[in-house]
């Protein structure tokens, strides 16, 4: 397609670092710069992108927070601050997670708390990786210096029981989020004669949240919350909603409303108090009974209930929990499905054996299982063996998440369908379908064998098989498949895995991100592979297949000589073409010589087009005269001959549109791929070396636990470690 392709250069070598920082330019309070990293130094950044410098002094007799940001830029900017020397690097932002509001995600938003006294940095405005462009820097400061923590509780504003309070972390204190974000910080007091639950929530914040909960002298965190995870229903998943059951009695907490690590914006905090204590499990009740107790689900069936309220008796101490019984009775095993995929809440889905005490199999996250629904959403497939069996299964939350849901169960009809024990991998590999280029196959993992994935999810084998006299890109997608797929793809001799595919990361457009787009550069030559079609842990489904290859090497022109760029360029000489005789008579057409730059010429040559045929470029005469041959020949004559000359030119241009066309396809998912990556939820995969490491007792974004001690799910850590489950 069209393109504008740019080069620019820096105006002058890059200065050594200590001419670059003595040249930067002060940067104050309240002040805005506009400017361009395009041509900029690259002393702070080496082998970064460019990047423009600008000095920052700062007198406080306290520490008071500062905001740097690049909200407006035209590129994906990446902020830095370095000490007085310029070697040490104190803080940096890549992305504003919400800092910015609703401006582009790849855009910085800045705070960093410097000490108390006098001091000198250097801040850096550059780009992620090599991009480069237009930004305006504004830089604010706290409104005052920050308050020591006995002035910053004693000025909190109260927070009660159905209040919803709105205001803004910008320019806030940083007493409790020392080194954090900026805070605002709220004084509650709850009194009651039992315990009951209390809800804290900033569903509706334009920025990346955490909420914070502290005993009445501030120092001792009681409770926190940084992503929902469903307590916010569909509201974003950087949102904040905590849960703490206050004990009976009057008590004082501080909330401190903040965001996740230097995040900053607008909120409104709501807090909702229950009216009774929370519901637990009756202590004398045991196993037993609840078991005895359990209504019973079947094939095909769909029960609705909540879990609020509900037991503890299985899910040992977390979340509540429902019971339902499901007996088996089979002669052949056949798989059962359970899923939640419409509940309201981070779900769980546990399988356990007749006896309670022996977990089967277990589903947090769905991978794929639900279709689009929500990730936090629970699928889990199960299938016990033959002869009449009685199992339990538990419908609970996450951690300590509850609410309403709907438990669907489906059957399958017969055994699930397994690879034969005695089919060897040799006889699995021998009767794998052959794939080329161009074509697309449907067909199912369900069933499959097992040979290759070893012990994952079924499989399908295809034998790939690739002939091309110089390199060019294969791409093999599943684009459409209704599970979570995943492409291997390994040596045809050795079994090695040579490249592989889990979810696409923009490869397949705008289809779910759990489907696969695998893209492999074979050498030139006749090569071959074999191809493996399977899921995601035991993730299985229908999927087509499709094979498409990039276009062979650039066209040549047989017989031009390309002329140098220049005033007076050479003439460009075409070889001879002999045509069809017309009419009879039999007179080659001979070749013309392009005249030199600034020369008038008999006729232009055809121009040659992209497409992989032989382009043939003729000399015409003007109209209306006579075409130099060796037999002479007449004005009518060289009139035919230029009409079957068009001829010819024209079924040569409509041959090379058909081909531009047929190579559109691969060209395309190309542009998608290099596309999707400007996203910003692949590119935060790139770019997770530039945050700060997780310490213990972080999560995955490098803050801190949801709940204080909280055991990380083992499940989940154990099965789901495709990148979607950090999200």
């Amino acid at each position: 397609g069209t393109f504008t392709l740019t080069m620019a250069c820096g105006g002058t070598p890059n200065p050594g670092l200590a001419a670059a920082l003595a040249a930067a330019p002060p940067l104050t309070c309240a002040q805005s710069i506009s400017g361009n990293t395009v041509g900029g130094t690259n002393v702070l950044s080496i082998g970064r992108s460019p990047e423009r410098i600008y000095r920052i002094n700062v007198a406080a007799t306290t520490p008071r927070p500062v905001t740097f940001n690049t909200c407006s830029a035209t590129f994906d900017t990446y902020l830095r601050l370095y000490d007085s020397t310029g070697t040490s690097q104190i803080v940096a932002n890549d992305d504003h997670t919400g800092g910015c509001g609703t401006s582009g995600g790849l855009l910085s938003h800045l705070v960093w708390t410097p000490p108390a006294g006098t001091g000198t940095y250097y801040l850096s405005v550059e780009g992620y990786a090599g991009s480069s462009g237009n930004y305006n820097l504004t830089m604010t400061c706290g409104g005052t210096p920050n308050p020591g923590l006995a002035a910053a509780l004693a000025a909190a504003p109260p927070l009660a029981c159905g209040n919803s309070l709105s205001g803004t972390t910008i320019g806030g204190t940083n007493v409790l989020a020392i080194g954090r974000s900026p805070e605002r910080i709220y004084r509650v007091s709850i009194t009651a004669s039992t315990p009951r639950p209390v809800v804290f929530e900033t569903c509706t914040a334009n920025f990346d949240t955490y909420l914070r909960l502290y005993d009445s002298t501030g120092t001792s965190q009681i409770v926190a919350n940084d992503d929902h995870r469903g307590g916010c229903g569909s509201a974003g998943g950087l949102r904040s909603h905590v849960t703490f059951n206050a004990p009976a009695g009057a008590a004082t907490y501080y909330l401190s409303v903040e965001g996740f690590a230097s995040s900053a914006g607008s909120y409104t905090v709501n807090m909702a108090c229950g009216t009774t204590a929370p519901p637990t499990a009756a202590p004398t009740q045991a196993l037993g009974p609840i078991l005895a107790a359990a209504p019973t689900v079947t094939c095909g069936q769909s029960i609705t209930g909540t879990t609020v309220g509900g037991t503890n008796a299985l899910s040992g101490g977390t979340s509540p929990e429902r019971i339902f019984r499901f007996n088996v009775a089979a002669n052949t095993p056949r798989p059962i499905v359970f899923e939640t995929c419409t509940a309201d809440f981070d779900t769980y889905l546990r399988l356990y054996s007749s006896s309670g005490a022996t977990q089967v199999a277990a589903n947090d996250d769905h991978a794929g299982g639900c279709g689009t629904a929500g990730g936090l959403l629970s699928h889990l497939t199960y299938t016990p063996a033959a002869g009449a069996g009685t199992f339990y299964l538990s419908v609970e939350g996450w951690n300590d998440r509850s609410g309403n849901f709907t438990l669907t169960v489906a059957c399958g009809a017969t055994a699930p369908p397994t690879a034969a024990p005695t089919q060897s991998l040799s006889t699995v590999l021998a009767n794998a379908p052959l794939l080329t280029c161009g074509q697309s196959v449907t067909g199912t993992t369900v069933g499959g064998s097992n040979a290759l994935a070893g012990g994952r999810s079924p499989e399908r084998i295809y034998r790939v098989a690739i002939t091309a006299s110089t390199p060019r890109p294969i791409f093999l997608d599943t684009c459409t498949a209704s599970f979570d797929s995943y492409l291997r793809l390994y040596n045809i001799t050795t079994l090695t895995q040579v490249a592989a595919n889990d979810d696409h990361s923009g490869g397949c457009g705008t289809s779910g991100f759990l489907l696969s787009h695998l893209t492999v550069n074979p050498p030139a030559g006749a090569v071959a592979y074999y191809l493996s079609v399977e899921g995601y842990a035991n993730n299985a489904g229908a999927y087509t297949l499709t094979m498409s290859c990039g276009g062979t090497p650039a066209p040549t022109v047989v017989g031009v000589t390309p002329a140098p760029v220049s005033a007076t360029s050479s003439p460009v000489t075409t070889a001879p073409v002999t045509m069809a005789p017309a009419m009879g008579t039999s007179a080659p057409v001979t070749s013309m010589t392009n005249a030199p730059v600034g020369t008038s010429m008999t006729n232009a040559p055809v121009v040659a087009t992209s497409a992989p045929a032989v382009v043939v470029i003729a000399t015409l005469a003007p109209v209306g005269s006579s075409a130099s041959s060796g037999g002479g020949g007449s004005s009518s004559d060289s009139n035919l001959y230029i009409i079957i000359a068009v001829i010819i030119a024209a079924v040569l241009i409509i041959a090379a549109v058909v081909f531009a066309a047929s190579k559109k396809g691969g060209g395309e998912a190309a542009a998608a791929r290099a596309t999707a990556f400007d996203n910003p939820l692949y590119e935060e995969h790139a770019k997770a070396a530039a945050y700060t490491a997780p310490g213990p007792g972080d999560d995955e974004e490098g803050g801190y636990l949801d709940i204080p001690d909280a055991t990380p799910d083992a499940d989940t850590d154990a099965l789901y470690d495709d990148p979607e489950t950090d999200f």
